[in-house]
């Protein structure tokens, strides 16, 4: 088995890990327990008419005697078994199946989907070998830029947001150490004013972000 996943998620945003067999046409059976953070994402549903959440499989894959295509949505795993797949796919490498997750919103800086077991029954063998997959990494994308200048007590802080092409965003609300509701919102020039944010200097953390749409930018440390 191949594995891949997406390099990056939006905040809020889907990705997807896209499972991949060699040699297919050689396959009897195979096995695979996937284990992921429940805290930070969650798998997507990809077939309605079925109790509970399964996985999208190929057309190929449907042909096969389908042990387990299911999540358990507590313990965070993903199983899927799958047997007489021998010669339903004659390609050189066919995708088996996808599994589509959503970002939650703890989901933080980065995500982790690992194999927690994967076993394949090969050719005219009767017993089953085991496989190894690198763990798969999802990062959060940060389309957004935050810059303030003005930070010292007393100051007028200007707050910029642009996107990566240095392009001013209007309308992206700014939000004080990622309380639930914003405190300001940039103008058509991508900026705020205001006298405010020096005067929250107290000794304790304070950070701004900002939030447009789907879209974010990392948080812009004040004071530790």
């Amino acid at each position: 088995m191949i594995a891949a996943t997406d390099a990056t998620v939006t905040e809020g945003g889907s990705f997807t890990t896209t499972l991949n067999i060699k040699n297919p046409k050689n396959l009897k059976k195979i096995y695979a327990d996937f284990e992921y953070d429940v805290t930070k994402i969650e798998p997507v549903d990809m077939d309605s008419s079925t109790p509970g959440i399964q996985i999208a499989l190929e057309s190929w894959a449907k042909k096969g005697t389908i042990i387990a295509n299911r999540v358990d949505e507590k313990n965070g795993r993903i199983l899927i078994s799958i047997d007489n797949l021998t010669n339903l796919s004659t390609a050189d490498i066919s995708k088996l199946g996808t599994i589509t997750f959503k970002a939650r919103p703890a989901f933080g800086d980065e995500a982790q989907i690992k194999l927690h077991l994967g076993a394949m029954i090969v050719g005219d063998n009767v017993l089953s070998q085991k496989f190894v997959l690198p763990d798969m990494k999802v990062s959060r994308d940060y389309p957004l830029i935050i810059k303030a200048v003005g930070l010292n007590p007393g100051e007028t802080t200007t707050i910029t947001v642009t996107d990566r092409n240095g392009q001013p965003v209007a309308g992206a609300d700014i939000y004080l150490n990622e309380l639930s509701y914003p405190f300001w919102q940039t103008a058509a020039n991508g900026q705020v004013t205001t006298n405010i944010l020096t005067q929250l200097l107290t000794g304790e953390p304070l950070s701004i972000r900002a939030k447009k749409d789907n879209l974010a930018s990392k948080p812009l440390i004040i004071a530790e």
